[in-house]
């Protein structure tokens, strides 16, 4: 009798760790918050936590090495393009309106053009710091939260290549990816679901994250009631399959003219086929100007501070 309840208590412990394990699988989806972000960069550039810690306490200095570190806390978030700027989709999740606010996205767009309108496009440094000050004063507070941290370019197309690896996908399927002819091809269905699951956009457990995926692209349509109500729709025709199913379904119903995933893996294939196409614009590369906003001709001065303001 011994013997059996320690054999049954070792088994339950087994399974409870099995579960246990299941449930907190990372894959390869990051997580941070601004204060993650800050601090490994802080470690990047040599800078002490006791330093840090009075940048912090001073609300962010105005100087040259604290510009340098939100530059790259802004690179490090995936929330920040040299030449084009701050990608408001991804940053504004790191800051926390007051209830009841409802201008602080006008506010934080023109404390932006009116900052940066008098600044070099060059000045990469001083651009990020500026605006990463128009999120802190008009924005919000910062959030203690760790948010989704999106992929660049580069990071998705290796996730595209690593589900063609993981899913062994013949050459011949590649090719037809290559000239469009996706979805109706064996390995397009179970290789969205691995690369969703991967990438974090989608869980077995909570189904498809629509957060995640306007974080990463960006698409205004992504939030939209429309397209919330057609991926609803979806789920509850496909209840009784496969997660791989109702991830296509759901993909070629309502994501596909959306998000570029299907452009992405045409591009990637084709890479990976005949290789990289050259830079037709290496030769003579020119200054991207910043896109955050159009600035208008006569910009007006930069609306006072709301949040974070010493009295």
């Amino acid at each position: 009798h011994y013997r059996y309840i320690m054999r049954s208590s070792i088994i339950f412990f087994v399974l409870v760790q099995v579960y246990l394990g299941s449930a907190s699988l990372h894959h390869k989806i990051t997580y941070k918050s601004f204060h993650d972000g800050l601090r490994e960069c802080a470690e990047y550039y040599e800078i002490s936590n006791c330093t840090l810690d009075k940048y912090i306490a001073e609300s962010y200095p105005n100087i040259e090495p604290v510009q340098r570190l939100i530059h790259c806390t802004l690179h490090n978030l995936v929330s920040w393009t040299d030449g084009k700027g701050v990608k408001e989709h991804v940053f504004r999740n790191f800051f926390v309106p007051a209830v009841g606010d409802t201008c602080y996205a006008n506010r934080t767009r023109e404390c932006i053009r009116s900052a940066c309108h008098r600044l070099d496009h060059g000045n990469h440094f001083a651009r990020a710091y500026e605006t990463f000050q128009c999120y802190y004063h008009q924005w919000g507070n910062i959030s203690p939260k760790k948010q989704f941290i999106p992929r660049t370019e580069y990071d998705f197309d290796t996730l595209l290549l690593e589900v063609i690896q993981f899913r062994h996908v013949p050459e011949c399927e590649l090719i037809e990816y290559s000239k469009g002819n996706v979805l109706d091809q064996p390995n397009f269905a179970p290789s969205y679901l691995l690369g969703s699951v991967r990438g974090g956009y989608y869980s077995l457990k909570h189904g498809i994250s629509l957060e995640n995926l306007y974080t990463q692209f960006g698409c205004p349509e992504l939030l939209t009631k429309e397209l919330k109500q057609c991926v609803e729709g979806v789920v509850k025709q496909y209840c009784d399959d496969s997660h791989e199913v109702k991830q296509f379904v759901t993909f070629k119903n309502c994501l596909n003219s959306v998000i570029p995933w299907y452009s992405r893996v045409v591009a990637v294939s084709k890479e990976k086929l005949y290789g990289k196409a050259p830079c037709k614009s290496c030769v003579a590369a020119k200054e991207v100007p910043y896109v955050v906003h159009h600035v208008p001709a006569s910009v007006g001065a930069a609306p006072k501070p709301y949040y974070n303001v010493d009295h």
